[in-house]
């Protein structure tokens, strides 16, 4: 227990981190890449509390918080982790932008509607 409270401390040290360089950046912009990965650490915050929190830790109820932390470990940390690293990866390599908005902006919305009403119907 004490080991994933300093992991939670770090995932949040690295969210304020993250959160600072996007509120200092010189541009106006803000790349689709960051908020990728930024989600990517606030979900991972999700998570940690989720599955620590103490009152789950029994019955059904923590079969159902094991089948959360796995599906969201690997469908939102790992995909949009991912995701924000190709978005910034592949412009840098190809020396051009994406410019669709469409294109970067579509899998985050995706995602999230995917993934939130499998938990939902859980809860009626």
């Amino acid at each position: 227990m004490a080991v994933m409270a300093l992991f939670a401390g770090g995932l949040c040290i690295t969210l304020a981190n993250f959160l600072q360089t996007i509120a200092r950046r010189a541009s106006k912009e803000i790349y689709i890449s960051n908020w990728y990965i930024v989600s990517a650490v606030i979900f991972a915050i999700v998570i940690v509390l989720v599955a620590y929190l103490p009152f789950w830790q029994d019955g059904l109820g923590e079969t159902i918080i094991q089948g959360y932390y796995m599906h969201q470990g690997v469908g939102m940390w790992f995909m949009l982790f991912m995701l924000g690293v190709t978005y910034y990866f592949l412009p840098q390599q190809l020396n051009r932008p994406i410019y669709s908005y469409s294109l970067g902006i579509s899998p985050s919305g995706h995602r999230s509607f995917s993934n939130s009403d499998r938990y939902a119907s859980l809860c009626i």
